[in-house]
């Protein structure tokens, strides 16, 4: 009787422990379970901010850049004309310098949130814009500033002088941001998962 009452006990110590880690297994598990879903539901929420955060920048990106482009037509008519218009060039140029400038603002937000792959092409788009300005645009109302021999007091001749210089160079560089901006479409459209 003795060894049928120790038996006893044996499996009922025997049936409790297995109870208490089978128990602690399945506590553990949904533990676990909760946290990875948990993290799983954060993490997918912060890729749907993200997402949504580089969607506005890329479209407001894509805004300014077509902006920027679209002038280059205006101030290449303007220098095309016979005899060119002193007033329409100089506002066609101060609206391109404009439309720029607000497209490297946009430039930095996409360098802020964009990915690394959108990065190269928004660089191109940057150096092949930052060319132009700087070499380009900046200088012209400077030499148009001076007569043919060097005195001041604009007149045509000096923009006459740089006109095919200036729209040889709208024409490359509008090549090369049309090359850049499409790149740019392609990925974007990718790392956002439409592409």
């Amino acid at each position: 009787m003795k060894a049928a009452t120790r038996n006893g006990r044996y499996a009922l110590i025997t049936a409790l422990c297995a109870a208490v880690v089978s128990s602690a297994v399945a506590a553990g598990s949904a533990i676990y379970n909760t946290h990875s879903e948990l993290d799983r539901n954060e993490n997918v929420a912060a890729a749907q901010v993200l997402r949504a955060d580089r969607q506005k920048t890329y479209v407001d990106f894509y805004n300014a850049a077509y902006s920027a482009l679209a002038t280059f037509g205006g101030l290449k008519a303007a220098l095309m004309l016979d005899p060119p218009d002193r007033e329409l060039v100089r506002r066609a140029a101060v609206e391109v310098n404009e439309r720029m400038q607000e497209a490297a603002r946009e430039i930095g937000s996409v360098y802020l949130v964009g990915s690394e792959e959108v990065s190269p092409t928004v660089a191109r788009f940057a150096s092949s814009m930052n060319a132009f300005i700087y070499d380009h645009l900046k200088p012209f109302p400077d030499q148009d500033a001076t007569t043919a021999d060097g005195v001041g007091g604009a007149d045509k001749v000096a923009m006459l002088i740089d006109d095919p210089t200036l729209v040889g160079a709208i024409d490359r560089c509008t090549e090369e941001l049309q090359t850049s901006f499409a790149e740019f479409v392609v990925v974007a459209r990718d790392d956002l998962g439409a592409g």
